[in-house]
């Protein structure tokens, strides 16, 4: 609906009637509010309420690179950089300055993208206050149509683009670049990467990003989507006032640059020394299905859904008749919201290259010929059905951000949103007449590889051995010919995963949490478990556990087969059922369990329907007293795990990575390459039962952690039931391996197989100074400050990085340790000037905290932010009860006294952590170079 221009007086009215006619008129999802101004731009609102006081804002544009004339080439997204440069209501780096004195963390709460046919500008924000609310859509608007482009600000940002080109180039440059010139296939899309042409970048007259802005960010190319905690009228009365403005330009023609269909089979190989597999691609293009409005489109949407799962689990399961390929696969995707791609890939075994080509075109082949079994087709209804059947409970909360997802899609693909309750009716109609023969039907019909185009890459030592191009096209078709058998699987029958139930535990203490509104229960086998009422009611339990343990208790003989002991045993069945017969008891059922064995702790995640709970615990009990090794799934993994570490190419970043892991941790058991031969001699299937029995053996000393209504008495039952029942025992969790002392070092290379300069500087400190929850808060406010600090000078002042990477991470286990780490890419010819810069920005912060506490004041803002969003979710207290216990800080008023804590931390706090950490401490420096000398790089650079 088109709403015109309006008297004052009758807005009100007027609104309130648009309101309701839109909410009429939307398809099939009632809380879309979607209509358009007078100028032509669209709008969305969506109100949702998780999480509570926030919401997700976003300026879509149909334009980008795709328009940009000759001589512009590259300004679509230089306009987008912009954008954060200087606007009619914040000149500058206001708009920044402001967001994050509200809060906003940039490149989480606020950022952008553009790409050949789009731009996107994001921002996620409170909305608690309407004037917030109103200063937001006034940045949306500005963005719209307040861009002043000041020329200052276009000459500073010249390097920062300049530095963002230089960061996306990468080993793999070359592989991607042949990848997309296929996709692309001749198009007008090849001729317009986002990226644009650096020389014109260094050299465009402002004019000429001005004459873009004004031509292709018209009203009529753009929405606007608000999806949140936000009052629809509100927004709507926003629209009017910031965006219901006359355009300067006609609206534009957008060509319709499409890209042509391949008219006959291709072929491209690319070798060289910096990839590390060995990859053959049939790419596809194909004409991408029409949107899903009606009933019938939904069934051709289910059908192609059901094909693309039947795809998935084909291939899943094909993995376990150890082909003589790495691994495989088969889809279909949407690209550029232009076309479809097809793509079928196989990483091929270097040692075994015809045999990995053809058993994979055989595996197409037998697809294409027989489509799939009965009850293949069986399992993938029943998950589809229990995914929807998720979808279906009444207090489900969905982010604002996923809903946002869908509006894109409404915008940009013409695809409405369809509520769950349409889609589960439309599903219930359809799935039954979706049977063998319309899945067949339709695999051959979305899947045809005719005239695919053949991509080849791999690393350079191999180039030989690898067949020719006729070759591999004559192993397709000579597969067409050739006798195929039916695929066939055969499963053991499952009635039930228990014989007996077990033996029930007793309660022998119980212990109200009332910080953390919830209850600890002490269970007769030594275990705890507390219970925490779940903040939404939705129908679900989920349980995690976790005990002190892991690789680290582990003696060394025992470390490799510790890595894959919790695989092999999960991939292995349990109580003498096989994988593939638990999988099958289970599809439908909602009820899953992982066993995991970190280095430091081990550990279960389990979740369930209420409906399904019984099965959650029946599952983790099996999994946990009988647990089973199956010999062939054994041998497959190692197999395929001596496979890679031999056939793997080492590339000089890869080594990198691998030798600054070991300077910075030592060089021990724990660090040493996973070799063919290590693999070969240390990963030992008799181990396997072993290392699980020391890590799960007994339940004494684990805490459970249950999500879900402590007065329900059939969830205490089943607790007591299944884990209290579990063995009790004395378990060894003495840590054997002991971090050694790592003295500063520097690691520097000049074989880097990137054109730029890596480096990364790592503090590192033996101690763990204060309790584990307010060291932690301290430690992500102080690498936040410093982030934004080193932000400004390096990117915005002097241009020489794209981002700043700075983390922090603080551990008691197995050994005191604290590390803060700053990383960037970089011109090599850059590097010596901007480490110096970092140093002088770390002595000035030591010495002069007023100069950031407009920072800190900004990060305590952002962290208050996140966390009000954090406790709405009920895996943030799950995973604050679990960390908390086991790094032994049980202040369970942490959370409740964040705010406090938080404001209490003052600059002066913050300098002294960082004179402790970082400035008393030699860092290690590690800098990884190009192969040519830095002014050989710094020529190369500026003559592109």
């Amino acid at each position: 609906m088109v709403v015109r221009t309006i008297y004052v007086t009758c807005l009100w009215l007027a609104l309130l009637l648009f309101a309701q006619v839109s909410l009429a008129q939307s398809p099939y999802d009632k809380q879309l509010i979607k209509g358009k101004l007078e100028n032509g731009l669209t709008y969305y609102i969506y109100p949702n309420h998780f999480p509570k006081g926030e919401a997700v804002y976003r300026l879509f544009l149909k334009s980008g690179s795709n328009v940009e004339a000759d001589s512009q080439r590259g300004l679509a997204h230089f306009l987008e950089h912009m954008a954060f440069n200087g606007t009619t209501h914040f000149p500058k780096d206001g708009m920044v300055k402001f967001l994050e004195n509200k809060g906003a963390k940039f490149g989480k709460d606020l950022n952008a993208h553009t790409s050949y046919n789009e731009t996107v500008y994001k921002l996620q924000l409170p909305s608690k206050d309407s004037a917030m609310v109103s200063k937001t859509m006034t940045i949306l608007a500005d963005w719209a149509h307040g861009m002043r482009l000041d020329s200052a600000e276009i000459e500073k940002e010249r390097g920062v683009v300049l530095s963002e080109w230089l960061a996306r180039r990468g080993p793999s440059e070359e592989a991607q670049e042949a990848f997309l010139s296929i996709l692309l296939n001749h198009s007008r899309f090849a001729e317009r990467k986002t990226i644009g042409d650096t020389a014109i970048i260094r050299h465009f007259k402002r004019e000429a990003l001005q004459a873009y802005y004004q031509q292709w960010y018209h009203p009529s190319l753009m929405a606007v989507a608000v999806v949140g905690d936000v009052d629809p009228q509100l927004i709507i009365k926003l629209l009017h006032e910031k965006f219901d403005y006359k355009p300067t330009m006609k609206k534009p023609v957008v060509p319709d640059y499409s890209i042509s269909d391949y008219k006959a089979p291709g072929f491209k190989r690319v070798f060289n020394s910096h990839e590390q597999k060995i990859e053959l691609s049939l790419l596809q293009l194909a004409d991408s299905p029409p949107p899903v409005k009606r009933k019938d489109d939904y069934r051709s949407y289910l059908t192609r859904s059901l094909v693309q799962m039947l795809i998935k689990r084909r291939f899943s399961d094909l993995a376990f008749a150890r082909p003589p390929y790495v691994r495989a696969s088969l889809q279909r995707s949407r690209f550029l919201n232009t076309k479809d791609v097809i793509m079928a890939t196989v990483e091929i075994n270097p040692e075994k290259p015809v045999a990995s080509i053809r058993v994979f075109a055989e595996q197409l082949e037998q697809m294409r010929r027989y489509g799939f079994t009965q009850n293949e087709i069986e399992t993938v209804k029943k998950s589809y059905a229990l995914a929807l059947r998720q979808k279906m409970k009444p207090d489900r909360l969905i982010p604002s951000a996923s809903i946002m997802d869908d509006i894109y899609a409404d915008f940009y693909r013409d695809q409405p949103l369809i509520s769950t309750k349409v889609e589960n009716n439309w599903f219930q109609s359809c799935s039954s007449g979706i049977d063998s023969l319309a899945l067949f039907r339709a695999f051959r019909q979305a899947y045809q590889l005719d005239n695919a185009q053949y991509l080849l890459t791999g690393y350079q030592q191999v180039a030989d051995s690898m067949p020719a191009n006729n070759e591999i096209k004559q192993l397709f078709d000579r597969v067409k010919q050739a006798p195929i058998q039916a695929y066939e699987k055969h499963t053991q029958h499952i009635d039930r995963l228990l014989d007996a139930a077990p033996q029930s535990g007793s309660l022998t203490d119980t212990v109200q949490m009332t910080p953390l509104q919830a209850m600890q229960m002490t269970l007769s086998n030594g275990a705890t478990v507390i219970f925490r009422k779940p903040l939404q009611n939705d129908g679900k339990v989920t349980v995690s556990g976790f005990r002190k343990g892991g690789l680290y208790t582990f003696k060394e003989s025992d470390y490799v087969s510790g890595l894959f002991a919790t695989n092999v045993i999960a991939l292995s069945g349990a109580g003498g059922f096989s994988r593939e017969s638990l999988s099958q008891f289970l599809t439908g059922n909602s009820a899953s369990v992982r066993f995991l064995i970190d280095k430091t702790r081990t550990g279960i995640a389990g979740s369930a329907d209420l409906a399904d709970m019984k099965t959650l615990f029946e599952l983790i009990y099996l999994k946990w007293t009988a647990p089973q090794v199956d010999d062939s799934v054994f041998s497959l993994m190692k197999q395929k795990a001596v496979e890679n570490a031999r056939n793997t190419n080492q590339t000089p970043s890869s080594l990198f990575r691998r030798d600054l892991n070991a300077l910075v941790n030592g060089r021990n058991y724990t660090t040493q390459p996973l070799t063919d031969t290590l693999l070969q001699n240390q990963l030992q299937s008799d181990r396997m039962l072993p290392i699980f029995s020391r890590a799960f053996g007994t339940a004494t000393g684990f805490t459970f952690i249950v999500t879900a209504d402590p007065a329900n008495e059939t969830v205490k039952k089943l607790v007591l039931q299944y884990l209290g029942g579990l063995p009790s025992g004395h378990s060894d969790t003495t840590y054997r391996y002991v971090r050694p002392k790592s003295e500063p070092d520097s690691l520097v290379r000049y074989n880097g197989d990137s054109p730029k300069a890596t480096v990364s500087l790592i503090f590192q400190q033996d101690q763990f100074l204060g309790s584990y929850n307010p060291l932690n808060m301290k430690l992500e406010m102080l690498t936040a400050v410093l982030r934004m600090k080193l932000l400004k000078k390096l990117r915005e002042e002097m241009g020489m990085v794209y981002s700043v990477g700075v983390s922090g991470s603080a551990t008691p286990y197995p050994t005191p340790l604290t590390r803060i780490t700053i990383s960037f890419n970089s011109k090599p010819t850059d590097v010596t000037t901007l480490l110096k810069s970092i140093q002088h920005i770390l002595t000035e912060m030591a010495a002069q905290p007023a100069t950031f506490e407009n920072e800190l004041a900004d990060v305590k803002k952002n962290l208050l932010k996140e966390m009000e969003a954090d406790k709405q979710r009920d895996a943030f207290w799950t995973g604050y009860i679990r960390n908390s216990i086991f790094n032994h800080d049980t202040d369970w008023n942490f959370v409740n006294r964040y705010t406090e804590l938080a404001e209490a931390v003052s600059a002066a706090d913050m300098a002294q952590m960082l004179t402790a950490y970082m400035l008393e401490t030699t860092p290690f420096h590690a800098i990884l170079y190009p192969q040519k000398s830095g002014e050989e790089q710094e020529n190369n650079t500026e003559n592109k």
